[in-house]
């Protein structure tokens, strides 16, 4: 069994116990570990117990999906005591065996205690944006969910294609008000 356990964003104090037998999505859709937190993808990513290991994966998420301090592209094996960033949410890691026992490890070692955040160099789409921002932001945010291409491509590839996407959806919305102002005009100038 996998307890993810919520020390940080908006489910803090939340303890998530999973089952090896199926694959667990975390998500703001409502799936076996379902969060609050806005800057979390509505399928955002996978967990999975195979051969004995429990192993975490993104969904191609805005985001991405960071553990122990590095953005994750493949399937990653989890241990106890992973720190696992998704959105602005924490959570850490405890596997319990088959005895009802962890695994031994600290639930939080000394190398992580401190809140993780990811590369510098690498900029953050959706979380550092403001509580009072994120207001503003929803609706394109959403419209962007929907029509978001399947990247998985490492850094720089998938943050590209998000701002290729935003910038195709902002340029279509212009070009509607664009036209809607021009037919206004010539149906005025049409009924004077």
């Amino acid at each position: 069994m996998l307890n993810l356990i919520v020390t940080n964003g908006a489910d803090r104090g939340q303890n998530f116990e999973l089952g090896e037998s199926s694959i667990h999505i975390v998500g703001r859709l409502g799936g076996a570990v379902s969060l609050l937190d806005r800057a979390v993808s509505r399928i955002h990513a996978e967990l999975r117990h195979k051969d004995g290991q429990w192993y975490i994966s993104d969904m191609g998420s805005i985001n991405g999906t960071i553990v122990n301090g590095q953005q994750i592209i493949d399937p990653t094996p989890l241990n106890s005591g992973d720190q696992i960033r998704i959105g602005k949410t924490i959570f850490i890691a405890d596997i319990v065996g088959a005895n009802g026992k962890s695994s031994g490890r600290p639930a939080v070692p000394s190398r992580l205690r401190r809140p993780i955040s990811a590369a510098p160099s690498e900029p953050q789409l959706l979380t550092d944006i403001s509580d009072d921002q994120n207001t503003q932001t929803q609706a394109l945010s959403s419209a962007h969910e929907q029509i978001k291409p399947n990247v998985k491509a490492p850094g720089i590839f998938a943050r590209a294609a998000n701002i290729l996407t935003r910038s195709i959806l902002v340029f279509s919305w212009s070009v509607v008000a664009m036209s809607t102002m021009i037919t206004l005009m010539f149906l005025a100038d049409t009924y004077k």
